[in-house]
């Protein structure tokens, strides 16, 4: 199995199936792509461009440059579309890291991932002990 069936409306990935980088050329120039990042269909990265943590890509766009955390771009070539979260938010996530759970956490935390506000909420209480 290559994932497992969470909470519901979670997945966790089990098995590392597919390579941190992907060779584009025989140069080997790769796009880096952080954590918790969405890329939509038919998106091309462009060899070096580098998706910061939080991002989406939408669906065709055309990414010549970097993608700052948390932004939304789309289009050819790609241009940011708006912020998932305001700067105060996006500052709490890209300090808090979840990605870098265990998973047990993940799973146990599992039911606040859906509300942004509660999933802070929480994840400051337990900071603040």
């Amino acid at each position: 199995p290559f994932a497992q069936k969470s909470p519901p409306g979670v997945i966790l990935i089990k098995y590392g199936i597919f390579s941190e980088g992907i060779y584009v050329d025989d140069q080997k120039h790769v796009a880096i792509i952080g954590n918790d990042v969405w890329i939509a269909n038919n998106a091309l990265l462009l060899p070096g461009v580098h998706i910061h943590d939080g991002a989406i890509v939408a669906a065709g766009a055309v990414v010549t440059k970097d993608v700052e955390p948390y932004t939304i771009v789309g289009g050819v070539p790609a241009k940011e579309i708006g912020k998932r979260f305001d700067d105060r938010i996006i500052e709490q996530l890209l300090r808090i890291q979840w990605w870098n759970w265990p998973e047990e956490v993940i799973q146990k935390k599992a039911y606040c991932f859906n509300d942004i506000k509660r999933f802070l909420e929480d994840n400051n209480k337990v900071s603040s002990r």
